[in-house]
Parts: C-alpha cells; sequence; structure tokens
C-alpha cells in the first residue's frame, strides 16, 4: 500500500522490451539505493511495480504487457522521469492517505488553471465503456473460483456482464451472484435499475450466467 504522496523523482536510463514486457532501470535522485530490497514494491507514477534488480546506481523493475496497457507506462523510453514512493511500512503516518497502486486506465485531462500557488487540473471521467470492462478485475474478489467476467454491452440502456467458467450451483445461489453483480457496478459508480437481474444461469441449462440492467451515475 502506499500513500499516494511523492518521495523521490526517479530518470529512466534504460527501457528494453523483452516479449511483451518492459524492463526498466530506474535512477533515483535522493532514495538511497542501500535502503532497497529485491522484491519490494514500489510506485512509479502511481503504479505498483516489484524490484528485480539493483544495480551501482540504478534499480529494475518490469512492466507486464497489461500493465503497459493500462497505465501510462506504456510511454516510458530512457529520459523519462517517474514520480516514485516506496511501500508504507506499518509504523509510517500515512499523510491522510491510502491507495494500492493498482491503476485500471488512463484517465484525460481535460483541463488546467494556474492558481499561483497551486494548479487545479480537470480530468474526464472515463468512459462508460472502459469503467465497466474494468468489472472484470473487481469480479475475482467476491468468490475464490468466481470464473471469469466479461462486458457484453455497456450503454445505460442496455448493460449485459457474461460471467464464464463460474462453478455449478443451485438456481437459489445464482440469486446471490446477482447481488455481488449489483455490488460490482456500484463499486465503479454505477446504480443499477431495480429491475437489474440474472438473464442467464447454467442451472437454467444456459452456457454461463448473464446479468442484464439499466443504470444511472452515481451509488444510492
Amino acid at each position: 500500500m502506499f500513500t499516494g504522496l511523492v518521495e523521490d523523482v526517479g530518470t529512466v536510463i534504460r527501457a528494453d522490451l523483452r516479449s511483451d514486457a518492459l524492463v526498466i532501470a530506474v535512477r533515483p535522485v535522493a532514495m538511497p539505493l542501500t535502503d532497497l530490497a529485491i522484491g519490494e514494491s514500489i510506485a512509479h507514477d502511481g503504479v505498483c511495480l516489484t524490484l528485480t534488480k539493483i544495480e551501482r546506481d540504478a534499480y529494475v523493475v518490469l512492466a507486464g504487457a497489461e500493465t503497459l496497457r493500462r497505465t501510462t507506462l506504456g510511454e516510458v523510453a530512457t529520459g523519462s522521469r517517474l514520480n516514485l514512493e516506496r511501500a508504507v511500512r506499518l509504523a509510517d503516518r500515512l499523510g491522510g492517505h491510502l491507495v494500492a497502486g493498482h491503476v485500471d486506465g488512463v484517465g484525460e485531462i481535460a483541463g488546467r488553471r494556474d492558481l499561483g500557488s497551486i494548479l487545479r487540473v480537470y480530468v474526464a471521467l472515463s468512459s462508460p465503456e472502459r469503467l465497466i470492462r474494468s468489472c472484470a478485475k473487481i469480479w475475482p474478489s467476491y468468490y475464490r473460483n468466481a470464473g471469469r467476467m466479461e462486458a457484453v454491452t455497456w450503454s445505460p440502456e442496455n448493460t449485459t456482464l457474461r460471467i464464464h467458467d463460474f462453478p455449478a450451483m443451485s438456481h437459489h445461489h445464482c440469486r446471490l451472484m446477482e447481488g455481488w453483480m449489483i455490488s460490482t457496478m456500484q463499486t465503479i459508480g454505477f446504480q443499477p435499475s431495480n429491475d437489474a437481474r440474472e438473464t442467464r444461469c447454467p442451472s437454467r441449462g444456459d452456457a454461463w450466467h448473464e446479468f442484464s440492467c439499466r443504470w444511472t451515475r452515481g451509488t444510492k
């Protein structure tokens, strides 16, 4: 876990593409390399990466394909500067923040105003498609063998979430899944309508679970 408060700024001295991953060597300004350990987590522009190697004047991390696709690290190159923060310890003061360092997507800056001592930045909301597709990341937190969720449609008038490879269960337990799906939608800031329901279920002979709803932004 992290506070979201920048501890240091590092410079990328190497960015080597290996298969579908990017190996990044970072030279921090003030963070002592002797204080670091292989396997610890460091946030890079808010993205949590695991330290894999310590060199004379830099450390090395690896960003996988999904990290490159979902975050700004996909644009990193030699010479790029990154905001750095080490993971908090239990004894650390949090400074009012606690963040995971797990990124679901990239927003777009819609505008900025220089107010002298502060810079106000306006960020556009992610599209409904991007947010609803991110449900696939939330879904596994409800059940150990939750299967794989995919967003089939995502409009406010007709959103459909489909669950593949979920263990067989009775029709009564499928009602429990409805509650999980509603909770998943609420987690991303959407309030499903009262007629939200599971429309397909293997207990009725269907090949997968499917949940359909209408929604509005905001939660109750």
